[in-house]
């Protein structure tokens, strides 16, 4: 008995579903079918014919490149490959690369770059790792990939494919390596994918946010920092190379540059101060952007090829560092010893 009123409710379920679906599909089955018959009369006059074809080929395209284009689409695209990318260094055993704001918003104006133009040359010549100077990010070591493929290549595709290239290679599997960004986009009926890896997780470090003896302090880590980084040992804050700089600083902010107000050489400090004996440089700056950090000033000196200090020297074994704030600026003057 149940049975048979459970057949009788399907039946009827079944002829309920076959009534809605006419009802939806009978409007438009009758206009596409007296579009096909009838034609369309243009304009001028001559008759136009526009088959069902034609509407579903270019109605699939829209809906295609809708859902390409789609945010989450490309959120979930770009998810997926990180995710795949620190699986990957974890079958090796190496630690899980993170990521943060600041790494996320260079890896989006970078992904901009390549749009314009797909190469590891940024659009104005210059190597794809000095976009972290630009922005203000310091001193990074980096690597980037990045591939331009058709939306179906998934993100397992683009990992595969770059696992096949040395360089893309050792960029996912560099131990030295802590942080990761991946993005996406799409233009033209393609995927550009970027994954930007980084050592040092990125972040802005403002010196308008700080005081003087708080921007020195900044100075000092930032040399050393630069320094470890090329496997040299750090230099000791020297009390009288300290001195040295703070007079100088004053000096600086009254006449630009490496002589003193009577016309000597700047290195005549040292001797006054009783430290001549030893080689020295000096640095001197203007700073009056306070939205750059301690690590973009020193790594500007890093970087030069013939700094006015060389920063990297390995010789050096004592620094001072001194401000002098003005109207016009602040005058930084780093003094570095053997």
């Amino acid at each position: 008995m149940q049975e048979g009123v459970k057949k009788r409710l399907i039946i009827l379920l079944l002829i309920l579903l076959l009534a809605v679906a006419a009802f939806v599909l009978s409007p438009v089955l009758t206009k596409r079918l007296e579009n096909r018959g009838s034609g369309i009369a243009s304009e001028s006059g001559e008759e136009t014919s526009t088959s069902i074809s034609e509407f579903s080929t270019e109605d699939a395209i829209k809906a295609s490149e809708a859902l390409w284009s789609d945010p989450e689409t490309l959120h979930r695209y770009q998810t997926q490959l990180f995710d795949l990318i620190n699986q990957k260094r974890q079958d090796r055993e190496l630690k899980t690369l993170k990521e943060n704001k600041d790494l996320e918003a260079v890896a989006e104006k970078r992904l901009s770059e390549i749009l314009e133009k797909p190469s590891h040359e940024r659009p104005n010549g210059s190597s794809y790792d000095t976009i972290f100077d630009e922005l203000h990010y310091g001193f990074v070591l980096a690597g980037e990939n990045f591939a331009v493929a058709d939306p179906d290549f998934g993100p397992d595709a683009i990992l595969n494919t770059w696992l096949e290239g040395d360089n893309n290679k050792a960029n996912i599997y560099r131990e030295s390596y802590a942080g990761l960004a991946v993005k996406t986009s799409y233009k033209d009926g393609k995927y550009y994918t970027l994954a930007l890896f980084v050592q040092d997780l990125p972040t802005k470090d403002p010196l308008g946010q700080y005081d003087a003896p708080q921007i020195v302090e900044l100075l000092y880590r930032a040399l050393n920092d630069v320094r470890a980084k090329e496997g040299l040992e750090p230099v000791i804050r020297d009390e009288k190379v300290e001195e040295a700089a703070g007079i100088r600083a004053v000096e600086v902010s009254n006449r630009y540059g490496h002589y003193r107000q009577d016309g000597d050489w700047w290195e005549t400090v040292m001797y006054e101060l009783g430290i001549g004996d030893s080689y020295a440089e000096e640095g001197v700056q203007l700073i009056e952007d306070l939205d750059l950090s301690a690590q973009d000033i020193i790594t500007v000196w890093a970087k030069e090829e013939e700094p006015e200090l060389d920063v990297l020297f390995e010789g050096f074994k004592k620094a001072g560092v001194a401000l002098s704030e003005t109207e016009d600026g602040i005058y930084l003057v780093i003094i570095m010893q053997k």
